[in-house]
């Protein structure tokens, strides 16, 4: 096969499984499955997984307002890259859409994507220092703990795969 033929090939084949692979950062931190109650219907926070790991802290007054004011002055961010992450998924779609496609505009969206990816990342890794220096030591190794554990109800099955049978 010709390096001609195969260009084409690849680029789709890089796009889709930096398809596969691209879930802002943000969304990861929203909960498995369909909400119910009162946030049924509310976009995820920009930093749902760490206020859900905060909240197995015993914070003080004022550190719960001290994180506030961390995390309110990184939410203009956190939702402009959301914004932005968003807007490059679908222009890489319509890129990948296009019939024929073009390989060379595939794959600056897949690098525009990737670079709103470690924007993302950095983002979250600035407000989780942020956060981090407002707590204690004990406190601190709680929240790491939290933010390192998977996440969702495969989670659960593995854990119930791994107990003793009773």
């Amino acid at each position: 096969m010709s390096l001609k033929r195969c260009k084409p090939a690849l680029a789709v084949l890089a796009a889709a499984v930096v398809l596969s692979a691209t879930m802002p950062v943000f969304a990861q931190a929203g909960p498995e499955g369909p909400l119910a109650g009162p946030m049924a219907g509310r976009p995820p926070l920009p930093f749902d997984h760490i206020l859900r790991c905060l909240g197995v802290l015993r914070l003080t007054d004022a550190q719960k307002a001290d994180i506030k004011a961390v995390l309110e002055a990184a939410k203009p961010e956190a939702v402009a890259i959301a914004l932005k992450l968003k807007s490059d998924e679908a222009a890489l779609k319509a890129e990948i859409e296009k019939t024929p496609p073009e390989p060379c505009a595939i794959g600056t969206a897949v690098l525009q994507l990737h670079t709103d990816r470690e924007t993302a990342r950095a983002l979250f890794d600035r407000v989780k220092d942020a956060v981090l220096a407002l707590l204690t030591p004990e406190q601190r190794l709680k929240l790491a703990g939290c933010l390192e554990a998977p996440k969702g109800p495969a989670t659960l099955e593995a854990n119930e795969e791994d107990a003793p049978a009773r």
